[in-house]
């Protein structure tokens, strides 16, 4: 399947898990505020962090070497080798510490977090096999249960009864449907492990583990801190912001998705040209799509956040648009970063993300207690912004990096009219209802795309992409 193909289907896939997580987000929210979701959510960050001593970057060193042909059946076999002896571990850990974790929790939580850090290895190691055979479009349904999972069934056993819980359970039976279809899917059999191979994926991996620190630090971080310092109504708040801003780097998500098993062969048969074509054509799109929300964010973020969820997260409107300028930042970040471990250079991805995690966690710390919400976002932002720049030097060295800064300069100008625009139909009309917020947003994505394509550049690098996909 070609890159823009399996890029339009993931694509689809995230935006119509977006839109069940949003509809689950404003249901749970509207319900119950942050009791509900805050714990949730905690759980969600507590699963991530703990997942990087359960992985230690075998996962992508997995992907990475069926993806470069090598024998895919003990690559495969070795992983879950080593995914076991990990687990079993960090099990152990999980048990020693199971007091303070439901603590922090606030409820006899320890079990469900160890059994969902289980099913959720299982169902990402699949994912990562089904990329590594280059069939990232293919994954597309599973990403969807992935986000969607706690939404559905949360729902349904929520009208069931089940309510403290909910999203949880729905959560880790997503991850054991994912394993089932993952395990059909796979074209990889099992074979007997290598010790080599052992080895080879310990070699990449421990980096990848490393870089993952930093992208699990960016991500969930400062839930827990916030967690720690203030009220489960705030992580709720927070998370709400995270994921409203996180819908503009969809595009740019998948393009990194897309392009990192391709770019790992194009590297392996040196073809650098190819190779850069490839990261600027992925620039293009996400900054046309992040540069005007950050815009339409300063018009009508406090509206977002109380009509579409809940009154209660009326004071994260601050932390919202910070969160919104750190996109700009990730949108480039994420391509960078999967290149430069595509192009083997894995080392460079955990030296920047290590400096910029330690940043993070530092800014995090001191700036929550004092600023509370913005601060936790100041702190990402800031880190962020820093192990972009890094990322972007590293990558420069090997390949020719062209920020397409001419694409940049029209949407922020097509974003400037697209706020005059809602700003002024924003005095006219009072925004106190779901259609009147549906019906602003509409009007400033029309006159962003109309003002966009008056640039002939732009005209063409959507032709472009049109072409790509029908061919």
């Amino acid at each position: 399947m070609g890159i823009q193909r399996s890029g339009i289907k993931l694509l689809v896939s995230k935006i119509g898990s977006s839109l069940v997580g949003f509809i689950g987000l404003s249901y749970f929210s509207k319900l119950s505020g942050g009791s509900i979701l805050g714990p949730f959510f905690l759980i969600q960050a507590g699963l991530a962090i703990t997942a990087i001593p359960a992985d230690l970057g075998i996962r992508s060193a997995v992907e990475k070497r069926i993806s470069e042909g090598q024998d895919p059946g003990v690559v495969l076999s070795s992983g879950i080798l080593l995914k076991v002896i990990l687990l079993c571990a960090t099990g152990l850990v999980v048990f020693f510490f199971r007091s303070y974790i439901n603590s922090y929790l606030g409820g006899s939580f320890w079990h469900i977090f160890f059994l969902g850090l289980v099913l959720q290895e299982v169902a990402l190691l699949f994912i990562g096999v089904l990329r590594g055979e280059l069939r990232v479009g293919d994954t597309a349904l599973m990403s969807f249960i992935r986000n969607t999972s706690w939404v559905i069934f949360g729902y349904l056993l929520y009208t069931l009864g089940i309510e403290y819980n909910a999203p949880i359970i729905g959560l880790l039976i997503g991850f054991v449907l994912i394993s089932i279809i993952g395990l059909l899917k796979i074209s990889t059999s099992f074979s007997s492990p290598s010790w080599a191979q052992m080895q080879s994926l310990v070699d990449f991996g421990k980096y990848d583990a490393l870089s993952k620190v930093s992208w699990q630090v960016f991500s969930w971080l400062d839930i827990l801190v916030i967690g720690y310092f203030l009220s489960s109504v705030h992580v709720a708040a927070y998370e709400v912001s995270w994921r409203i801003t996180a819908v503009t780097t969809l595009l740019a998500t998948v393009i990194s998705t897309t392009i990192f098993p391709h770019v790992s062969s194009l590297s392996s048969a040196e073809r650098e040209q190819r190779i850069e074509d490839i990261v600027k054509k992925s620039l293009i799109p996400s900054f046309l799509i992040v540069i005007p929300s950050l815009f339409g964010i300063l018009v009508i973020g406090p509206e977002i956040l109380t009509i579409a969820f809940s009154d209660q997260f009326i004071f994260a409107k601050n932390a919202l648009v910070i969160l919104m300028i750190l996109r700009i930042a990730q949108s480039a970040h994420s391509i960078f970063s999967r290149s430069l471990s595509a192009l083997n250079h894995p080392e460079l991805v955990t030296k920047s993300s290590v400096i910029t995690a330690v940043i993070n966690v530092c800014l995090n710390i001191v700036l929550v207690p004092l600023y509370g919400l913005a601060g936790a976002a100041s702190a990402t932002a800031v880190s962020y912004s820093i192990n972009s720049i890094i990322q972007y030097k590293y990558l420069s060295q090997y390949i020719s990096v062209h920020i397409p800064i001419k694409i940049a300069a029209w949407s922020l100008i097509a974003s400037g009219i697209m706020f005059l625009s809602i700003s002024y139909v924003h005095t006219l009309i009072t925004i106190d209802s779901l259609v009147k917020l549906v019906l602003i947003i509409c009007v400033g994505v029309l006159s962003y795309f109309l003002s966009i394509l008056f640039s002939s550049r732009v005209r063409s690098e959507i032709r472009f992409v049109v072409k790509s996909v029908k061919n």
